[in-house]
């Protein structure tokens, strides 16, 4: 029993238990599946798991990409069949780690498609926000980066 709880605190103390990648993490998240779904249709899920690469994902629940599938009048097929799906997913993805705590109001970062930058608001009470998304779970932090969950899809203009 001491061997396993001294392995255990080994394991906590070297981020052996961070040994995810961002991909991994919202693979694992029940929050994320469509998400999930989305990234492997598109075949971002290798760039990433990439563990030489350093990342930060705004990953949209599962509610958020119904909500805009909602909108555009369709379901998750219909979302999946957008011609610009992957602009749209790499729009959520910065090439850089970008904790929660790093942010100040009005931080301006460039996704993977540098189509337009993403707006990080960080508010008195600490709220942060991409764009018109708000961060409801932070620093679920990977071996290739970070992921927060938002509750929005942001678009590119």
């Amino acid at each position: 029993m001491k061997r396993i709880l001294f392995f255990l605190t080994c394991l906590l103390l070297t981020g052996g238990l961070n040994s995810q990648t961002v991909f991994e993490i919202i693979s694992n998240s029940p929050n994320h599946n469509l998400l999930q779904a989305a990234i492997e249709q598109q075949g971002l899920d290798g760039a990433l798991s990439d563990v030489n690469s350093n990342l930060t994902v705004f990953a949209p629940t599962d509610a958020a990409i119904n909500s805009i599938a909602a909108a555009l009048g369709t379901d998750i097929t219909g979302v999946l069949a957008l011609p610009n799906l992957t602009d749209i997913l790499t729009y959520h993805v910065v090439g850089t780690t970008v904790l929660a705590g790093d942010i100040t109001n009005g931080d301006i970062v460039t996704p993977l498609s540098t189509t337009n930058t993403l707006k990080l608001t960080k508010t008195s009470t600490g709220n942060v926000f991409v764009n018109q998304a708000q961060v409801n779970a932070a620093d679920l932090v990977g071996s290739n980066g970070v992921v927060h969950s938002i509750d929005a899809v942001v678009l590119p203009s």
